[in-house]
């Protein structure tokens, strides 16, 4: 009997909720002009934004209220790509497509082949004990036995051998680095996204950034030398649908390889229809922002660290740097940043100010770079992997200005 985590059915009962968090948004900061990338990928055209006049008492004018995303229920689909979009980490859902159920389901399907797989191994060498780390499914189960997990879709579903370990979404766009990379790190050998159904898909342009999504978590799994393979399967032949091969391996015939249970981690996308991102603060707090972030860096310090200076992939963090010749001193950069990665430490001696850059929290959204008017602030993949899990932000000294950049002339 395959064990069944039925989530589809608990999505039905408690529909999924998309939330805003307000802090992070940088419409809601005030910076509209920066970020539509929910309004940019939404394949559908569900997402819109609120753009509001006050008006003021005496008739005057007032202030126009920060815009706000809104979803059209009727014409959302659930496919994810608002969320995976958000370069901030503004957006959350909720219920069955939660960041802490999505990560529950490929821990789940991870550790069930590798359990299998030594199961396999067992019987095949004539014995019957499996050690305690072999019933958790730790990660060293799968090295002999290659297990499998794939990602599909709902359309793709069907043609998902039943003993294959798949994770079941409405849209392959809610894949992100970090569900791929902890998939390998749980003891997969092979992570799998099936992404044949999308060439036909009216909302495929919702998983344009697959292949890149895919190639920046091999980048990370391949630093790290995590033991683990991660293919993206795009196409097949009706020859291949038939036969289930095409030479090599096939999308069927990787699929039929992982001797698992089947993990459905979604349901259709009727099911999580919503109404609309909730816009307040304090109700967003019942979802973390950040969560998968959290557990791609718990899981890439777990397995052990590369050499400390080898330098991270940018997605995973950044360095900033400021160019002081050119900065203001108005520290604009950390009162515009949405996840508080760079933020006003203190007044230093001669009037200086003392910004603090902590890049564990940095989601390179370029909010900073984009508010400093003078061009003071980089980001750039040279970041080292020491800098990064030492977990203490670095000082940066900007000077105090009387006169402005713009106004001084500076070296050639």
């Amino acid at each position: 009997m395959p064990d069944l985590i039925d989530l589809a059915q608990r999505a039905i009962e408690h529909p999924a909720a998309a939330l805003l968090h307000e802090e992070r948004c940088l419409a809601q900061r005030g910076l509209p002009e920066l970020c539509t990338a929910c309004f940019d990928a939404c394949p559908m055209e569900a997402v819109s934004f609120d753009l509001l006049d006050a008006a003021g008492t005496h008739g005057v004018l007032g202030m126009p209220e920060p815009a706000r995303p809104r979803i059209d229920a009727e014409a959302c689909t659930s496919c994810g790509s608002c969320v995976a979009a958000c370069p901030t980490g503004a957006l959350g859902a909720m219920g069955a497509l939660s960041d802490d159920a999505l990560l529950d389901a490929v821990r789940h399907a991870a550790r069930a082949v590798c359990l299998r797989s030594a199961r396999e191994r067992t019987a095949s060498n004539g014995s019957t004990d499996i050690d305690q780390g072999e019933q958790e499914g730790s990660s060293h189960l799968g090295k002999p036995g290659a297990p499998h997990v794939a990602f599909v879709c709902e359309r793709d579903a069907a043609g998902v051998d039943g003993e294959g370990a798949s994770i079941v979404l409405p849209c392959l766009a809610w894949i992100d680095e970090a569900l791929l990379v902890h998939a390998v790190a749980e003891g997969a050998q092979l992570v799998v996204l099936s992404a044949c159904a999308c060439t036909t898909c009216p909302q495929r342009h919702a998983v344009r950034e697959l292949p890149r999504t895919a190639q920046r978590a091999r980048r990370i799994a391949d630093l790290w030398r995590l033991d683990g393979t991660i293919e993206l399967i795009d196409e097949r032949t009706d020859a291949d649908a038939r036969s289930g091969t095409d030479g090599g391996m096939s999308r069927r015939g990787l699929l039929s390889r992982a001797r698992a249970t089947i993990v459905d981690a979604a349901t259709s996308a009727a099911a999580l229809q919503t109404e609309a991102i909730v816009g307040k603060a304090g109700e967003a707090k019942s979802a973390e922002p950040d969560r998968r972030r959290w557990q791609l860096l718990d899981d890439l310090h777990a397995v052990g660290l590369p050499d400390g200076a080898d330098t991270v992939p940018r997605v995973l963090a950044p360095r900033a740097s400021i160019d002081f010749e050119r900065c203001s001193g108005c520290a604009h950069c950390a009162l515009f940043c949405p996840t508080g990665a760079l933020r006003k430490s203190r007044k230093g001696p001669g009037g200086t100010t003392v910004l603090e850059f902590d890049a564990t929290r940095c989601r390179d959204c370029g909010a900073c770079v984009e508010v400093c008017r003078y061009g003071a602030l980089v980001c750039d993949e040279s970041l080292t992997v020491d800098e990064l899990f030492a977990f203490d932000p670095c000082e940066l000294v900007i000077p105090k200005r009387r006169v402005l950049p713009e106004r001084r002339i500076l070296p050639e």
